[in-house]
């Protein structure tokens, strides 16, 4: 087994940040260790470069890496392939197969992967090549055998995050058109919202590279990817704040000169001392998980945030010359038809940057959806649409068509409307005829809005059908509503 090609099916529809290629790092991080075992690998992301399938099909074993809102294509990609060599073994991994992964083999796959997949899929390849490993000890994996569906053990957390080579993005196809470099410094989360699955994935215990991995990690990638701002692909940057102080110390004493951005919680906006650490390091943007401006709404995500603290914090951020890119999550049983509306009433009144009005989504595997599942309120099953644009549950206070209307017709166009590009864009063009340190700030602000109101056009155009589906629901009863697949 020589020749092995990885892929990363691509994400269905349109949103903010459709322009930029953020690979995740599941495949890379397989490319390093299967290279180390002498083999020749090659990864897909479709994002980044259309598939070649005469490589694909010459390939000696095919991996997939999926979320739910890339599932329907991986299924489509794995049935090509078993159209044309029914012989050619696929493997999939991935968020979304952990959870389900009997869909997957009925979809034609031969092996999941459940779970983190660094042991498990090397175990998998050695049993391809020894005869001595015996597959019912390869643990996380999940298979088929004629009718029978086989689930082994599941497999420990990677213990030793500093065992794991450096990824290796150069095995993409067209990696140059990755657009930041990515680092990891953590794995897991210590909180427990409701809707996410990354605790399920990865656990609550968190575990972390060293400061010299995370370090010398940042040099080797950032001479692949020259000039290319930095993500730190981590769900929460800043679960230890101490040891995040200590690596952006590092960063400032190497005069790393970088660009960077970060996923944090609010609470890294009371922190002015930190703040200012950030910014002399290089962060330019943060990713924030508002997630609601209804307290009943956090209570229920069980997300602990005190809304009366936000605009200290945004302030405190702004004074930095931080952007901040604000997250928020419309759809829960406490929201009403207004939610929507006060949610863009706070963006603008606190100047968020850019913003994204995501709609809840029941991702497989998170408490909210076997919730939902189990109360019959999920309406479809059809995973492209998972993908926290489209309504594809029934809501307690509101019906599908009214949030699916307040999110994506309503709240985000209001926010990247024609008078606020307007405003932006004299905000920005003051900014720079007066030299102030925030003119680059101003500046993207109105070049993303500009770009926001594009996609927001093509989005609009693109579910008209979903919206007149939506619609023919809203003449229904929903209680009585027969759930099945639309």
């Amino acid at each position: 087994m020589k020749k092995i090609v990885l892929i990363e099916p691509s994400a269905p529809g349109f949103h903010i940040f459709s322009r930029y290629h953020l690979p995740r790092l599941g495949l890379p991080l397989f490319s390093s260790l299967l290279k180390q075992k002498g083999k020749d690998v090659t990864i897909y992301n479709q994002d980044i470069k259309a598939l070649d399938w005469k490589e694909i099909l010459e390939a000696d074993l095919i991996g997939l890496s999926t979320i739910t809102s890339t599932a329907m294509e991986a299924y489509r990609i794995i049935a090509k392939i078993k159209a044309y060599r029914q012989d050619l073994p696929v493997v999939i991994g991935g968020p979304h197969v952990t959870f389900l992964p009997e869909e997957a083999l009925l979809k034609g796959a031969d092996f999941v992967i459940r779970g983190e997949g660094e042991v498990s899929f090397l175990n998998l390849i050695d049993w391809y090549e020894n005869d001595h490993v015996k597959i019912e000890n390869i643990n996380g994996l999940s298979y088929k055998i004629g009718n029978k569906y086989f689930h082994n053990l599941k497999a420990d957390l990677f213990s030793n995050l500093d065992d794991l080579p450096f990824p290796d993005f150069t095995s993409i196809k067209n990696y140059d058109r990755i657009s930041n470099v990515i680092i990891q410094t953590s794995r897991g989360c210590p909180f427990d919202c409701k809707f996410c699955s990354v605790i399920k994935m990865f656990g609550q215990n968190c575990r972390f590279h060293s400061i010299d991995y995370v370090i010398e990690n940042l040099k080797y990638q950032i001479k692949i990817l020259p000039k290319k701002p930095v993500f730190f692909y981590d769900d929460n940057f800043l679960i230890n704040k101490e040891r995040t102080k200590l690596l952006l110390e590092r960063i400032i004493r190497e005069k790393i000169n970088i660009k960077w951005s970060a996923q944090v919680r609010i609470e890294t906006g009371y922190d002015l001392e930190l703040l200012k650490l950030m910014r002399k390091s290089g962060c330019n943007v943060l990713y924030i998980g508002f997630e609601s401006v209804n307290q009943d709404t956090l209570k229920e995500f069980h997300k602990k945030q005190n809304i009366e603290r936000y605009s200290e914090a945004i302030n405190n951020i702004h004074k930095c010359h931080i952007r901040i890119h604000g997250m928020f999550v419309l759809g829960s049983d406490s929201d009403t038809i207004n939610t929507a509306r006060q949610t863009v009433e706070f963006s603008l009144k606190n100047k968020l940057d850019t913003v994204q009005f995501m709609i809840l989504t029941p991702l497989p595997g998170t408490d909210t959806f076997y919730e939902l599942q189990q109360q019959n309120r999920l309406f479809t099953y059809d995973w492209s649409l998972y993908d926290a644009h489209h309504v594809v549950f029934l809501p307690k206070n509101l019906t599908p068509l009214e949030l699916q209307i307040g999110s994506m017709l309503d709240a985000t166009p209001k926010f990247y409307s024609k008078l606020q590009t307007l405003k932006r864009g004299t905000i920005s063009l003051l900014s720079i005829l007066l030299f102030l340190p925030s003119w680059k700030i101003k500046f993207q602000n109105f070049i993303l809005t500009g770009y926001a109101r594009k996609l927001i056009r093509k989005w609009k155009k693109a579910n008209l059908e979903w919206i007149n589906i939506l619609a023919t629901l809203e003449k229904h009863v929903m209680k009585k509503l027969n759930i099945k697949n639309l």
